[in-house]
């Protein structure tokens, strides 16, 4: 696991930009984990087997977690908002 904090040098050193989404300095639109965490909650199957492996998660607190760090991340300028900033002007 690397940690790349602001550092979007770091980060494409290990991650083509091609595969990231703009607000990492990336070529990707942008994606909408509120859709991947809906997407989930709907999938009971896909649930069911990351219980199986041993993931223990309330659907409920995920998308809390979720919203309370995109919150945050708006609250911070930071690297990436900066970039998002940037690109939506």
């Amino acid at each position: 696991i690397y940690f790349h904090g602001q550092d979007l040098e770091s980060l494409h050193a290990h991650i083509d930009p091609k595969f990231l989404p703009k607000k990492y300095g990336g070529m990707r639109p942008e994606y909408s984990y509120t859709d991947w965490t809906d997407r989930l909650v709907d999938n009971k199957q896909i649930v069911s087997e990351m219980e199986q492996l041993g993931y223990e998660f309330d659907l409920d607190e995920v998308k809390k977690v979720l919203e309370d760090a995109k919150a945050e991340s708006r609250a911070r300028k930071n690297v990436c908002n900066i970039i998002m900033d940037a690109a939506a002007s």
